[in-house]
């Protein structure tokens, strides 16, 4: 458990971080910018839960063209003929630009799938960088 300080000036509010309670003759204000070891000296001890850390969050995927999609699954082809049976699954997010043919990118998702790809995608509105015009 951990030891919170709250606010001296009342002692029937909230628990611990929760408490959300403000007394009108400013004391929480001046509590708040105290040094920690004056708020130590005259918070109110209240006991709380250890706080939980967050869990870790996988990275943003991949954002790429329609022609880096198609080295990919060539890359992802490649290594199942060389080792077959592995697992070597790849998240993207696909930029499909208006000089991209919007079935070829769905084909290339579609053909990704068996070696592992999982693929979002949206329209851009704007040529994608690295697609010529």
């Amino acid at each position: 458990m951990a030891v919170v300080y709250r606010c001296p000036g009342s002692t029937g509010y909230g628990h611990g971080e929760t408490a959300r309670t403000v007394h009108l003759d400013g004391c929480c204000a001046r509590f708040a910018l105290m040094t920690d070891e004056r708020r130590a000296e005259t918070g109110l001890r209240t006991s709380a839960p250890e706080p939980r850390p967050e869990p870790p969050r996988p990275p943003d995927p991949e954002t790429v063209t329609v022609i880096e999609l198609a080295k990919i699954i060539a890359e992802m082809q490649r290594r199942d003929t060389e080792q077959p049976g592995v697992e070597q699954d790849q998240i993207v997010w696909l930029e499909i630009g208006p000089d991209d043919d919007y079935e070829q990118a769905l084909a290339l998702i579609e053909l990704g799938r068996p070696y592992g790809l999982v693929a979002a995608y949206r329209r851009s509105a704007t040529t994608t960088e690295g697609n010529p015009r």
